[in-house]
């Protein structure tokens, strides 16, 4: 996904950070499809300084 920045995991928490021009749904799908293949739950969408933050999490 060219809109995805950066993915990294700290704590068994899995950060996914999105570009502004994102579409929010596009960004709830591409997560909640990582989420079914990695088996972890998804956080609550975060927009600050311009970008996007999302989290996995262990259930």
């Amino acid at each position: 996904m060219k809109a995805l920045i950066e993915t990294y995991e700290d704590n068994g928490t899995i950060y996914l950070i999105f570009t502004k021009e994102t579409p929010e749904s596009k960004i709830y799908l591409y997560t909640y499809k990582q989420a079914i293949k990695t088996n972890t739950k998804v956080g609550p969408l975060i927009y600050r300084d311009g970008i996007y933050q999302i989290t996995l999490n262990q259930f």
